[in-house]
């Protein structure tokens, strides 16, 4: 029984069907193979018969790759089977697959791969014709094995040679740059930069140690076989096992080389002066990026590679080779097993930093961070010690001790333990560079303390604050903001609060400040126990975003031997802002009836509408005034004010008045609503002679 595969169909796009029973195998057309094989796809109606089951004697599955072999084994059959599928009017592209049409190729199936091109070339016009598109089914697999095949004879014939099996020898071209950290090295697998590169590249084998570099590969170049071979010898030390390499663009190789130590500029690429490479090329374009990164460093004149060269050792503080380190290296003892002087450290330390995170005063811990010249030297270690304000120590053991692993560049790292307390009499922190051999450096420099600033944060927040405003523009706060002392319960609380930062509040609800520079408000000193005043000068402007005031406690402390700062920022006091200004509202309306002006005086009764209760409220009313206007509404004199909290019922306000004095000029009388800040600008006016009575809202 042989099996087919209906999903994959394997055979040559087709599925491989056996009957043990006869009954319906009329009713599967096709071509038969000798063995009785029908050999074809199933239709859409036969592939649910056969899903169902109802085929008997019907066995279908996987293809065996043996199986295969068994049904189209040699050319003959091939063709046969092209044969039939152009007279069963089946596409030639069901039968045969493009992997198909490439293992035929490779076999030298000549005449079947160029009967199954025909006959799809038939096929598609006539696909074509009725509106078909084209699709290069038999390009890509056809293309690629006749260059493959083309490529082995070409090859076949350039080893009737006697020398092709015996690669020639060629230095690849190579550019080179650095930055602060690391070599770089591009090559080239090719006798000159300028030419293309060599195609085809095998076996590309790297080889990086602490000085050298060694590249091997087999490539074709202009017909013959090339072994391309580059060795370097470098300046100075690198690390191998964090330098890496990788084939590039074609023909070419990078290779990052990090510096073992990384803080100096190579004053060359070799470890010779002398020594001239032709095809070696500087990396222009790619040192000009990295040149600011080079720019502060030192350029050594010798390395530990340049006088192991010399049989000699090297003595870094000096940057000299030198026969016996005893006697020509100062302070060094002896020469180490990789060449270098060694002795007690003598690297400065450039620069140490150290903030403190522990919030409890009188304790420390954190991060301090170490700079030094001593990835080279002679400093396995450093040592940090606090120091009094004399520079002594103040302990014979170090609070913490940074490794110095040589190849991990001028910045250390280690960690203070928490709750770390400090010494009474500690001002400062330094880092002392140490080795096992020879313990501590003698020397200090200028840069390896920093003073000892200790995080205390206080530990209560205002208890209240408080603002009335007092500034009638729109926007804008004035009078004396009230801080409650944050020590409500426990004055002798410690740290103690020596400042209250106000700042702008986004919300009426957290601690959240503003962003930006513009979020603080003010620095106000604390004085015991009392209510602290601030007072806003001229008026602020309230920050836009600004729904709040806040008030935090700040510690500071300069006396004594180290200081101590800190601000509590997790709870703070919040005043939710109220703007208060002018009234924005006018009377609802003014009317003046039963009038006579004569000589300068006026007799009538005037009728205020008051605005809407809710404004009234919102505004913060008290009274409304009453004004001599002339005909430009601007105000001559204050004819009258009404109190509101005498009238909480009444919607109007009467005035009658009887041969009163009107000053020169007037025209109308204005109405105007008042609170406390002052008066409003928008009023409701009305003419004092009858025929010119109106109603005007109007700011005045």
């Amino acid at each position: 029984m042989v099996v087919g595969d209906f999903e994959t169909g394997e055979f040559g796009g087709s599925a491989v069907v056996e009957f043990t029973q006869a009954k319906d195998a009329e009713k599967l057309s096709g071509a038969k193979l000798d063995d009785g094989i029908i050999v074809r796809r199933p239709t859409a109606k036969e592939w649910v018969a056969l899903g169902e089951g109802d085929w008997p004697g019907l066995s279908y599955g996987r293809i065996d790759p043996e199986i295969q072999k068994t049904v189209v084994n040699d050319e003959s059959k091939a063709l046969k089977l092209i044969s039939q599928t152009a007279h069963s009017g089946q596409s030639v592209r069901e039968v045969v697959t493009p992997e198909e049409m490439e293992k035929w190729i490779k076999q030298q199936w000549w005449d079947a791969a160029l009967a199954a091109i025909k006959l799809d070339h038939e096929q598609q016009q006539q696909s074509r014709g009725s509106g078909g598109k084209r699709v290069d089914y038999f390009g890509p697999p056809v293309r690629k094995a006749v260059r493959e095949i083309k490529a082995r004879g070409e090859e076949l014939v350039r080893s009737l040679d006697q020398n092709y099996f015996k690669p020639q020898r060629v230095a690849p071209a190579f550019q080179w740059a650095q930055n602060d950290t690391a070599v770089f090295v591009n090559v080239k697998f090719t006798r000159r930069w300028n030419a293309p590169g060599a195609l085809d590249i095998k076996d590309p084998q790297v080889n990086i140690t602490r000085s050298k570099i060694e590249v091997k590969a087999i490539g074709e170049h202009s017909g013959k076989k090339h072994e391309y071979i580059l060795k370097l010898s470098f300046f100075d030390e690198v690390d191998p096992t964090a330098s890496k390499w990788a084939m590039a663009s074609v023909g070419k190789l990078s290779a990052t080389l990090v510096k073992a130590n990384r803080r100096s500029k190579w004053p060359r690429l070799l470890v010779s002066k002398e020594k001239k490479v032709n095809n070696m090329h500087y990396w222009m374009d790619f040192a000009e990026i990295h040149e600011e990164s080079l720019k502060a460093l030192p350029t050594p004149k010798n390395s530990v590679v340049t006088c192991r060269s010399v049989k000699k050792a090297y003595c870094l503080r000096e940057d000299k080779c030198v026969k016996s380190c005893a006697d020509d290296c100062e302070g060094k003892m002896l020469t180490g097993p990789d060449g270098r002087c060694f002795g007690k450290p003598q690297e400065e330390v450039s620069g140490i930093n150290f903030t403190d995170v522990d919030p409890t005063q009188g304790y420390v811990s954190g991060i301090v961070e170490v700079n030094s010249t001593a990835t080279f030297g002679d400093a396995e270690f450093f040592l940090i010690y606090f120091l009094n304000m004399d520079n002594q120590k103040l302990s014979g053991e170090p609070i913490l001790k940074i490794k110095n692993p040589k190849n991990l560049g001028t910045q250390l790292f280690g960690k203070l333990p928490e709750s770390t307390p400090i010494p009474e009499n500690a001002s400062k922190i330094i880092a002392i560079a140490a080795n096992l051999a020879f313990g501590e450096a003698e020397e200090r420099g200028e840069f390896d303390t920093i003073p000892l600033l200790d995080l205390a944060i206080p530990m209560h927040a205002p208890t209240a604050v408080d603002l009335q405003d007092i500034s009638p523009e729109v926007g804008q706060l004035g009078g004396d903001v009230e801080i409650s002392f944050a020590h409500a319960k426990d004055s002798s609380s410690s740290p103690s609060v020596d400042f209250y930062n106000l700042y702008w509040g986004k919300s009426t609800a957290t601690c959240e400040r503003l962003a930006g520079d513009k979020s603080l408000i003010a620095r106000v000193r604390a004085n015991g126990a009392d209510i602290q005043k601030y007072h806003i000068e001229n008026s602020i402007v309230i920050e836009k975003g600004a729904q709040s005031i806040l008030a935090f406690s700040e510690h500071e402390n300069t006396q004594g031997h180290h200081p101590s700062k800190g601000e509590l920022i997790s709870l703070c006091g919040i005043w939710p802002i109220k703007d208060r200004h002018f009234p924005r509202t006018s009377p609802e309306s003014l009317s003046v009836n039963n009038t006579t002006f004569l000589g300068g005086q006026f007799t009538g009764e005037v009728v205020l509408s008051r605005a809407p209760r809710e404004n009234e409220i919102e505004e913060e009313a008290t009274a409304y005034t009453l004004w001599w206007a002339d005909k430009n509404y601007n105000k001559l004199s204050l004819l009258d004010s009404g109190d509101i909290e005498d009238m909480k019922v009444a919607t109007e306000l009467r005035f009658s008045y009887d041969r009163i004095q009107a000053p020169e000029g007037v025209a109308k009388i204005c109405a105007f609503m008042r609170n406390d800040l002052g008066e409003g600008r928008r009023g409701a006016c009305a003419a004092i002679v009858q025929e010119e009575t109106e109603t005007h809202n109007s700011e005045l």
